[in-house]
């Protein structure tokens, strides 16, 4: 009995501390769209609206919690790609391998006059799957980047 309870507090301890499970409680990545801006700078895009112009620069889809300041490394397994109609009906559904942006889905999605919804599932560091929250797409004059919204939040 002693041996017992002596094993159960001395495992409850370690994995307490997480050497049994180091990334057990990791935080679920966000998914971006890269592109290079007219600057020649690489900047990404998560929501709010994207040019057409920034919107044919792009080159894959990131997985990251900051991706200006990668700390872990998140692989896109899978992309989906879905548009709707205002009454709801599927106009465009891709499935598509991997993270990189072709010709052929930035075609698709430039000629789309909807909405367009990107989700991504990738693997984390620990191997685990997710499905993230999809990208919203769409075509707006000027384009909302992460580096906007962080130099916003750094003035106030």
């Amino acid at each position: 009995m002693m041996g017992r309870l002596f094993l159960f507090i001395v495992f409850s301890l370690l994995s307490s501390l997480s050497l049994f499970s180091q990334n057990r409680n990791m935080r679920d990545p966000k998914a971006y769209i890269e592109y290079v801006d007219e600057k020649g700078v690489v900047d990404y895009y998560t929501d709010g609206g994207i040019s057409k112009r920034d919107f044919n620069r792009a080159t894959k889809i990131v997985c990251d919690m900051d991706p200006l300041n990668k700390v872990y490394t998140y692989r896109p397994l899978s992309v989906r790609i879905e548009s709707f109609t205002s009454a709801g009906l599927s106009v465009m559904n891709m499935n598509v391998q991997g993270g990189e942006i072709t010709d052929k889905i930035k075609k698709k999605i430039l000629n789309s006059q909807d909405t367009v919804y990107i989700s991504v599932t990738c693997t984390r560091p620990d191997n685990c799957s997710r499905i993230l929250p999809p990208i919203r797409v769409y075509f707006t004059p000027s384009t909302n980047s992460y580096r906007k919204e962080i130099q916003n939040v750094n003035k106030d």
